[in-house]
């Protein structure tokens, strides 16, 4: 009965969240309201915790890993590490129940030394086995707290920053996304919506699901170039590629470097995956990119 009670407060937390959103929506004077609604999405958010537990969420330090997991590495040389989710605390908001419920996710991405005091050099589509994502679903007792590795760079070892998980519900923050654009609005309701960006604060930068917030264009188009590595931006072919794969991307995880990653730079970080690849767990195609301005 607890658990009932428990579960239909969030529920009706989530309902007002969402009313709050639909109300703010609603004092535009759209011409077609129901197209604008139907952009609003569930977006879980990231914030600064207090005090790190082993296994939970968290952004830099080193991971807490079991010892049948292996600090990535590139070439002989340690990955940087971002951070790890615990799924059993973002399954609490995640409403459409499109992530494992349980188990931890840890994200790893591979840097050269910093080039100056401005971080490493920048690349926009990152080779594939430069980064990886590992997902661990075992017993949480097996998991140990690690050391960084002697050969990582010591601008590489990032303060621990304790992460909480919440929920809201935005509409994107960008016009250039598949969603957006299969809507089709009118010349009216285009300048509304441009307005109604100007005036709000969308675009939040440490998020899971939902649209995550971009430095430049849409992030499912650079996702699914890079999940067919191509950077032909000219090719006909490669565009309908493109087409066919950018409604299918999920928002794993994003966020910014800057305040926990600044040696590295002041890039987004998006991580992203198909949504056949999510259902079978299958996080090694998981794809990574970096926006900058």
């Amino acid at each position: 009965m607890l658990f009932g009670c428990f579960g239909n407060k969030k529920s009706n937390n989530f309902d007002k969240k969402k009313q709050e959103l639909v109300s703010q929506l609603g004092q535009s004077d759209w011409e077609a309201p129901e197209k604008v609604m139907a952009l609003i999405e569930p977006n879980i958010y990231t914030s600064d915790g207090v005090r790190h537990r082993k296994g939970r969420s968290k952004y830099g330090g080193a991971p807490d890993l079991p010892n049948s997991i292996k600090w990535p590495e590139y070439n002989g040389k340690p990955m940087v590490f971002f951070g790890q989710i615990n799924l059993a605390e973002a399954t609490l908001f995640d409403i459409d129940k499109m992530l494992p419920e349980t188990g931890l996710l840890y994200f790893f991405a591979y840097f050269k030394k910093p080039d100056n005091e401005f971080g490493a050099e920048y690349e926009f589509q990152i080779e594939r086995d430069r980064y990886q994502v590992l997902y661990f679903d075992g017993n949480l007792e097996d998991l140990v707290e690690t050391e960084f590795p002697k050969q990582l760079p010591n601008e590489y070892n990032f303060k621990e920053i304790p992460i909480v998980l919440n929920i809201d519900f935005r509409v994107s923050s960008t016009t250039d996304t598949w969603k957006y654009q299969a809507q089709n609005l009118s010349t009216k309701d285009k300048e509304l919506y441009e307005a109604l960006l100007e005036g709000s604060d969308f675009c939040v930068g440490e998020t899971m699901l939902g649209t995550p917030c971009p430095v430049q264009d849409a992030v499912e188009v650079d996702w699914s170039y890079s999940y067919i590595q191509s950077s032909d931006y000219q090719s006909e072919e490669v565009k309908k590629q493109v087409e066919t794969l950018r409604p299918n991307f999920i928002n794993l995880f994003s966020f910014g470097m800057w305040g926990k990653f600044d040696s590295i730079g002041t890039s987004g970080c998006y991580f992203g995956i198909l949504k056949d690849d999510l259902k079978q767990r299958d996080f090694s195609k998981t794809v990574f990119v970096m926006q900058d301005t």
